[in-house]
C-alpha cells in the first residue's frame, strides 16, 4: 500500500511540474505580445478557420516568422493531394509577395506554427 502511494504521489508531482500556463504557439510580433489573439484581422481569420467544418481543414495551419526584419504570417496547407498557392502577409494583412513570385518559406526566419486544428493531419516540424 505504501509503495502504491509513493508511485501515485510521484506521478502527481511530475504532472504538476510539467504543467505550465505558457502557450508555446504564442510569438510576439506586430507590436503585440500575442498577435494571434490581439491582431484583429489575424484573429478573425484564425477563428473562422477554427469554426470551419470542411474536411480539408485538417491540413491547414498558420505560421508566423520574420522576413526582412518584419513579422509575417502564412496560411499554409499540407494536403499531399492539392498544390495551393501560399501567400505571405504583413502585419496589416496585406500580401507582400510580388509580381515576380511568392516569398519562399526558406527566406522566412524563425518560423513557428501559431495555429493548427486539434485534428491536424500533417507531421510538420520546424
Amino acid at each position: 500500500m505504501y509503495h502504491t502511494h509513493r508511485i501515485l504521489g510521484a506521478l502527481i508531482f511530475c504532472c504538476l511540474i510539467s504543467c505550465n500556463d505558457t502557450d508555446d504557439t504564442v510569438m510576439a510580433g506586430c507590436g503585440f505580445d500575442n498577435p494571434r489573439q490581439e491582431l484583429p484581422w489575424l484573429k478573425a481569420r484564425i477563428d473562422s478557420m477554427a469554426r470551419s467544418t470542411s474536411p480539408d481543414m485538417v491540413y491547414c495551419y498558420v505560421v508566423q516568422g520574420t522576413y526582412e526584419n518584419r513579422t509575417v504570417f502564412r496560411f499554409e496547407d499540407c494536403n499531399p493531394v492539392i498544390d495551393k498557392a501560399i501567400f505571405t502577409l504583413n502585419c496589416d494583412g496585406n500580401q507582400i509577395d510580388s509580381d515576380q513570385g511568392f516569398t519562399s518559406r526558406q527566406d522566412i526566419k524563425n518560423l513557428k506554427i501559431i495555429w493548427k486544428p486539434e485534428n491536424f493531419a500533417c507531421p510538420i516540424d520546424f
